[in-house]
């Protein structure tokens, strides 16, 4: 049995050699590039952290409680957003910071909480819109907001601990 044998010429052979040092270049490359991406702020751990809101000895159904660190604001720890929850229809929330009711970092906080609004005006308007409330109203009820809306002035403080459940002590809105 005779056998062919193709000869490759030293100009193929160089092709192929030169192809493939491409090629792997190429794959080595979009290896690094994807490690080398901007990642975020570095995630530090978190502790569950819940409460319950009541307004009037209601559910305050929809307001947003935010834990305000005691830190500057551009500190590259909080770069993805102050811990943060809504109440929920029983009145209780679960704080958030980076995947839903992770809880928080373990920190001394001011606990904001804000209320919609148009949610529900005080003359028992529907949830969810601005009826019977004129901008006149909406400007004086954001004037005389709550001490419960700011950092600085809210009553409320909570010191997050590194243990597997912390309760906010509950919060009655006037």
């Amino acid at each position: 049995m005779i056998r062919r044998v193709r000869a490759i010429s030293v100009f193929e052979s160089r092709r192929a050699r030169e192809t493939t040092r491409a090629a792997a270049v190429t794959v080595l490359l979009f290896g690094l590039a994807a490690g080398c991406g901007d990642r975020g702020p570095a995630r530090v751990p978190v502790f569950p952290v819940r409460g319950h809101v009541l307004r009037q000895g209601k559910p305050a159904v929809g307001a947003l409680v935010v834990l305000h660190p005691d830190v500057r604001e551009d500190d590259p720890m909080w770069a993805s957003g102050y811990p943060r929850g809504v109440v929920r229809e029983d009145g209780s929330f679960a704080i958030s910071t980076y995947d839903e009711a992770d809880g928080a970092p373990a920190w001394q906080y001011a606990v904001v909480v804000t209320w919609p609004v148009g949610d529900a005006d005080e003359e028992g308007g529907e949830e969810g819109s601005n009826a019977g409330q004129s901008e006149e109203d909406a400007a004086s009820r954001r004037k005389n907001a709550s001490p419960f809306e700011k950092p600085l002035t809210t009553p409320v403080k909570f010191k997050v601990v590194e243990q597997p459940s912390n309760e906010i002590p509950r919060i009655d809105l006037p």
